[in-house]
């Protein structure tokens, strides 16, 4: 029994002392849901479409009344461009700062900091960004006079 013991806490002795010299055996998982980047861009895009969406119940209910429709019509019209660009400029920060971050991965894992699945975590986020702001250029492509191009 002692002896089995005793192997025993010598075998999670090497494992701890190793561990630091390989980092593979215990990654450290940094959740992309807890970056506050991510955080600020999912609620401002939810309060964006929150907001987007109350607009058009005023709009589908003034339509039903008829009546002086026209003339708020125009000013939610308005407010509705408004919001689709903040949209835009949201989305295109999301693929700045997606882009940024795998940059920096890259640079790291040629410094043999992270690991491999950290900068593939990265790449799949900038992808993702990329991916976001292309179908937010094709729904809206006034979006171009605001961001200036389309991101390569």
């Amino acid at each position: 029994m002692r002896w089995i013991f005793f192997v025993t806490v010598i075998f999670i002795s090497l494992v701890l002392s190793v561990s630091p010299l390989v980092p593979v055996m215990f990654p450290e998982d940094i959740e992309r849901t807890s970056s506050p980047n991510y955080l600020i861009f999912t609620k401002g895009i939810a309060n964006i479409k929150r907001v987007k969406n109350h607009i058009q119940e005023c709009l589908d209910k003034k339509n039903e009344e008829g009546g002086e429709a026209q003339e708020n019509k125009e000013q939610l019209n308005n407010f509705l461009s408004t919001l689709k660009e903040l949209e835009v400029i949201l989305v295109y920060q999301n693929y700045l700062i997606a882009k940024n971050n795998y940059i920096e991965a890259k640079e790291k894992s040629l410094r043999r900091e992270p690991s491999p699945v950290d900068v593939n975590s990265a790449y799949r986020e900038y992808e993702s960004a990329k991916l976001y702001l292309e179908r937010m250029i094709e729904q809206y492509p006034e979006s171009l006079n605001i961001i200036g191009s389309i991101p390569k």
